[in-house]
């Protein structure tokens, strides 16, 4: 069933089943012309039966250069960017092994580059606790030092995207700027774009390479985090936003374009209800 509802001054609302679409406008009094808005919100609690495939691979890319040995944050905090990152991703695996428990099937693989890439863990299968604490036993292992090689780490990654999935999800964690390997910043922009679902820039937006993270992002923007929570809500978020996805194209054909309807001056019914 869709649910319609419009008017000149609330704009529309559009409800389906899982999601609701809101469209206001408003006019610009400095500039005279009309603004619009649009929100998408879940109307359905979250569970595990509204995601449609069934068997995941995230690929994670962490950065364990020198650089991520230096403190993020506050102070107090007292903790390195590589021991927040890999506390961080330690929950990711509690999160991802409550969609095990609920009959999904998920796969991690670890590349930690540094002056070169390495394979932590590759399409490795969360199915138990001891899966769990196996997986966090290899995160707990990495240690930062040398130089940034992300071209490599891009490599192995096309090396071990083959493996079977329902939907495949890359995930770039980063410090720093590119300081060494083959491939450089230019020739990942231009053979790289839109490379990972989510990128995520550790510290101020001037210690990272901010516009290289954009490129390789296949969201609007990177994901930026300068301490703790910021960390542990964007890397859970990074793959929570990817996974529980209820719209990717939404197509709303009508006989009148619905803007057009809002902001003339057309003889249109002022609160207009269709169920279908």
């Amino acid at each position: 069933m869709v649910y319609f509802t419009c008017n000149k001054t609330n704009g529309c609302d559009l409800k389906f089943m899982g999601f609701n679409i809101n469209l206001q406008t408003h006019l610009n009094l400095h500039q005279q012309y009309y603004e619009h808005s649009i929100t998408i919100s879940p109307n359905t609690a979250f569970c595990s039966k509204m995601i449609s495939n069934n068997k995941y691979h995230i690929i994670i890319n962490l950065d364990g250069s020198g650089s991520m040995c230096g403190n993020i944050g506050e102070p107090e905090e007292h903790k390195s960017r590589i021991n927040l990152a890999k506390e961080c991703l330690k929950e990711l695996v509690m999160f991802l092994y409550t969609l095990v428990t609920e009959g999904k099937q998920v796969f991690i693989s670890l590349i930690v580059f540094n002056s070169s890439a390495h394979v932590k863990l590759e399409y490795k299968a969360l199915t138990s606790q001891e899966d769990c604490i196996k997986i966090m036993t290899e995160i707990d292992s990495v240690v930062a030092r040398g130089t940034t090689d992300m071209g490599s780490a891009i490599i192995k990654t096309m090396d071990i995207s083959h493996h079977e999935a329902d939907e495949t999800f890359k995930i770039l964690i980063s410090d720093g700027y590119i300081t060494t390997g083959l491939i450089g910043v230019g020739q990942i922009k231009e053979d790289y774009p839109r490379f990972y679902n989510s990128t995520i820039g550790i510290g101020n937006e001037n210690h990272y390479d901010k516009l290289l993270l954009q490129e390789l992002s296949n969201e609007e923007d990177e994901r930026s985090c300068f301490n703790s929570e910021e960390m542990k809500e964007q890397i859970i978020d990074s793959v929570f936003s990817n996974v529980s996805k209820i719209a990717k194209n939404i197509i709303v054909n009508t006989p009148e374009n619905i803007m057009d309807c809002i902001t003339s001056n057309k003889n249109v019914k002022e609160d207009g209800i269709i169920n279908t």
